[in-house]
């Protein structure tokens, strides 16, 4: 009983460490390289593949492919958080406190040859409560399946499979 007691005052202590932690400052992780558009300039649809993307941005932090497997996209973000204005306010900031996100995500869509046919990139601004990241967080655990399909991709086009980078957005959405 007094070892699930410590437990739980333990997951409790750590939530409140990341609640804290979430509301002190900004970070940004994922690609920071996506908004500067001279990194685009050497990428030609058509003509570019799947190692010259990669040679630019390097590993994605997602690959997906169509139903018939005829397809591949691989997208990559970047995200950069800062905390709410609620998050400074005493007491309050501890229940309506969250972070401001402002995600960017690039999409590079492939054939069957492995030649890039679209590039296409997006901008999202967004709030979210602190109880409610940790709420996915939580959620989700361990479980990464970006990362097993990011690996599988890097093994098919012979290129190294970094375990850290694509843990670093396991939580984006």
């Amino acid at each position: 009983m007094k070892t699930m007691m410590a437990m739980i005052k333990g997951a409790f202590a750590a939530m409140a460490v990341a609640i804290c932690l979430s509301m002190v400052g900004c970070a940004t992780y994922g690609n920071k390289t996506l908004e500067d558009p001279t990194k685009y300039l050497n990428l030609r649809e058509g003509v570019s593949t799947k190692r010259d993307v990669y040679a630019v941005f390097v590993q994605p932090q997602d690959v997906d492919y169509s139903n018939d497997k005829a397809r591949c996209l691989w997208t990559y973000f970047k995200v950069e958080t800062s905390p709410t204005a609620w998050s400074y306010v005493p007491y309050i900031g501890l229940i309506a406190g969250g972070t401001n996100e402002d995600t960017t995500k690039a999409y590079f869509f492939f054939d069957s040859d492995d030649r890039l046919i679209r590039t296409q990139t997006n901008k999202k601004s967004d709030s979210e409560n602190s109880w409610v990241v940790m709420a996915r967080a939580i959620s989700q655990g361990n479980r990464d399946d970006r990362a097993v399909r990011v690996s599988q991709e890097m093994a098919k086009i012979g290129k190294p499979f970094d375990q850290k980078l694509a843990h670093t957005v396991k939580f984006v959405q």
